[in-house]
């Protein structure tokens, strides 16, 4: 409750100089209290898939549960994203925007499907070995519920329904936990895959009950609209497929050349490494709706404010952890799993760098420059994939880590110097917090040890 404290009120103290940030303090603060409930059920469905099916129980569940949102992300080809952009900017109607999501949905869940299934026994020779066919065809059967759970989110974001997206995203892992719970202990392996699939379905249809309340779907009868939301949506797709791979194609590689007993320890070191993450990300997912709607110099200057911000609280935070790791290990994953220790520290410089390159994104998204973020992800994408074939052979997941801590390290560096270069904005007032914000959070910690 102190973190949470502390930036709900350095979030009003703030506010004195930017006229529009109430309600971006208000809003990042739903939406990292959203977080937090989120990681809660994320941790205690990890220590639950850890304890009863162990290392290569949860390697399987890590690599089947990251197969249909990579899927996705691929096949959605951003169209989601540029209904965050549309809703936020009052571009188009909301009717007609869950419309196209719904059309959309139909026509990419029955393509996709249809190719997957034909390829499915090529995928578990190839590019997911380790993996039955049957547990295969779960994830791929998951990719409907996934591509309208992408959108319902969407316009839950281009809305700015804060508590609605939040209230889904907490539903969704509270569902996944609670169908685990009555699957695993009682199935195994196969519950726990088969659970992926129950809280993918229920938690998209759950969501229709919060989009209903905007409105009715306006069906459309022009293409206006999916002409530019491919138009928007492909200079940002790569960016977040990109993005996405980056931080979970290890798992694969891992996979490929290792066994899934690897990727189990590597996805609780991930898991692990990027619990700070959630700070920035909750601030990036509100900052992209939100300099959508103002003018570029203000929205620069107000990611730079969010920029040193989230910099300053998710290196206290990374610190914190990296003292904490192996008792958390040990208590709730028992000894087993020491050897995710070393990958965790490698990743967490990774984790600082992945906070940047959120809030980047946001600001790049926001102001229409999606192609920035591209860039960013692609050099990410790009060099993990070489590091990893040349590390992992050789040094395992400790290689995984240091591959992808040296990607986004890289990527971060080139996003940095976009955003300088066209906003005018200095290095320094992105990355160091200002002493007087300094004061504001020893202030307020002074305050709470008093309370």
């Amino acid at each position: 409750m102190e973190i949470c404290e502390i930036l709900w009120f350095h979030f009003l103290l703030s506010c004195r100089v930017f006229n529009r940030m109430s309600d971006y303090y208000r809003h990042s603060f739903v939406t990292f209290a959203g977080q937090i409930l989120s990681l809660v059920l994320i941790l205690l469905s990890n220590i639950l898939i850890t304890r009863v099916l162990g290392p290569e129980g949860k390697g399987v569940m890590s690599l089947l549960l990251a197969f249909p949102i990579v899927t996705v992300l691929f096949s959605i080809v951003g169209l989601d994203e540029a209904s965050i952009y549309f809703l936020g900017s009052k571009k188009y109607e909301y009717s007609e925007v869950l419309g196209w999501a719904i059309l959309n949905t139909l026509i990419i869940s029955a393509i996709s499907v249809g190719i997957l299934v034909i390829l499915r026994n090529w995928l578990v020779t190839s590019v997911i070995k380790n993996i039955s066919t049957e547990f295969l065809m779960v994830a791929i059967f998951c990719i409907p519920f996934q591509i309208f759970f992408q959108y319902e989110c969407a316009i839950l974001l281009g809305k700015k329904n804060f508590f609605g997206y939040n209230l889904l995203t907490i539903l969704r892992n509270f569902l996944l936990l609670l169908a685990q719970l009555i699957l695993i202990i009682k199935y195994g392996l196969r519950g726990g895959i088969y659970s992926i699939l129950l809280g993918f379905a229920v938690s998209a249809l759950a969501g229709i009950l919060l989009i209903k309340k905007l409105g009715k779907p306006k069906f459309p009868k022009q293409f206006d609209f999916e002409k530019k939301s491919i138009s928007y949506g492909s200079r940002s797709v790569l960016g977040l497929v990109f993005h996405y791979l980056t931080r979970r194609l290890d798992l694969f590689i891992v996979n490929f050349f290792l066994n899934t007993a690897q990727v189990g320890f590597y996805s609780i070191s991930l898991m692990l490494s990027e619990l700070p993450w959630y700070i920035p990300s909750a601030f990036g997912t509100v900052l992209f709706p939100q300099v959508s709607g103002m003018e570029k110099p203000e929205a620069h200057r107000f990611s730079a404010l969010i920029c040193r911000n989230t910099v300053f609280i998710t290196v206290l935070a990374c610190i914190l952890l990296a003292v904490i790791a192996k008792p958390v290990i040990n208590i709730f994953f028992t000894a087993k799993f020491y050897p995710a220790l070393i990958p965790f520290y490698i990743n967490l410089p990774r984790t600082v760098a992945l906070g940047i390159a959120r809030v980047l994104g946001g600001n790049f998204q926001g102001t229409g420059k999606p192609e920035y973020g591209t860039i960013m992800a692609f050099v990410s994408f790009a060099i993990t994939l070489i590091l990893d074939l040349l590390f992992i052979p050789r040094w395992g997941i400790t290689g995984a880590a240091i591959a992808t801590t040296i990607a986004n390290t890289l990527s971060v560096v080139i996003g940095l110097y976009i955003f300088t270069k066209s906003s005018k904005i200095s290095l320094t007032e992105m990355l160091f917090v200002r002493w007087n914000e300094v004061k504001n959070y020893r202030q307020l910690v002074a305050k709470v040890i008093k309370r």
